[in-house]
């Protein structure tokens, strides 16, 4: 393999990751949004807030609780990606 010219510019430093956006930054973003979208975040965000496993809940509630915590993510994922600009 060829060594790289000496008037190549070097590759840019990757830049810092962003810190993950909380569930506050869900509502701030949400509450810039239609207000049907709005409705649907103040709805979903405490189901995700409340969430919490119990060893005292049967098996069958326990799965429905985990399943509905995962659809609320999805769908706020959603509303959401759906604020951000295009492009």
């Amino acid at each position: 393999m060829d060594p790289l010219p000496l008037d190549t510019p070097a590759p840019a430093a990757a830049e810092p990751a962003a810190p993950e956006p909380t569930l506050d930054d869900a509502i701030a973003a949400a509450e810039a949004a239609s207000g049907d979208a709005r409705r649907w975040v103040r709805a979903i965000v405490p189901i995700i807030e409340t969430y919490s496993r119990e060893p005292e809940r049967s098996e069958a509630v326990q799965g429905a609780l985990d399943a509905l915590v995962v659809t609320a993510c999805a769908r706020l994922k959603r509303l959401l990606r759906s604020d951000l600009p295009s492009g």
